[in-house]
């Protein structure tokens, strides 16, 4: 599981290959085997095995567990740990900000495009290309009009509800008002 200064330094330049990434795992999640114990034959079966253990065995294995466990080793590895996560932080930081460099270099220095060293069929294909950045900002004018058109047309359909409504009362009105003299 351990491995060493060297081997580290060959897996960061693995991984500050353009083409790759790799996600590291902590150590600190490391896999379990689970103990089921028959308490009738006192026997222990831990996934491929099957071992068979009295109540002073039990004792001396926590023990030994208790033991093995060694504290200064664990907090040695996090220590590299740690260590190895912050090399990978200043690697990648500074792969960004070459690249970065490498990007703002490039735009810099955009070349003119020489039509007259093509052929007659790629000079063709290019020069029939659509124009996709006019297509664009067409498109953004059409979105523009779009909006006001279905603003404009909201706003005619409540002045014609209003209408109606003004012409509605009109006709009760003049109605009304003609009902009101043909009476008299």
């Amino acid at each position: 599981m351990e491995a060493t200064v060297d081997e580290h330094k060959s897996n960061l330049n693995d991984e500050l290959n353009p083409k790759t990434v790799h996600k590291r795992r902590s150590l600190v999640f490391q896999t379990r085997v689970s103990h089921v114990c028959d308490k009738d034959i006192n026997k222990v079966s831990t996934g491929e095995r099957n071992l068979t253990l009295d109540k002073n065995q039990e004792k001396h294995n926590a023990k030994n567990k208790v033991e093995a466990f060694n504290l200064k080793e664990y907090i040695e590895k996090l220590e590299q740990e740690r260590d190895n996560w912050q090399q990978e932080y200043r690697n990648r930081r500074a792969q960004r900000k070459r690249l970065a460099k490498q990007k703002a270099d490039l735009k810099r220095q955009e070349q003119v495009f020489d039509i007259n060293l093509l052929s007659e069929a790629e000079k063709t294909f290019i020069l029939t290309r659509p124009n996709y950045e006019h297509m664009y900002k067409n498109s953004l004018k059409l979105q523009d009009v779009e909006l006001k058109i279905s603003f404009l047309n909201r706003h005619i359909h409540k002045l014609n509800q209003k209408f109606m409504k003004i012409m509605e009362n009109n006709i009760k009105e003049t109605t009304i008002d003609i009902i009101k003299r043909s009476k008299t």
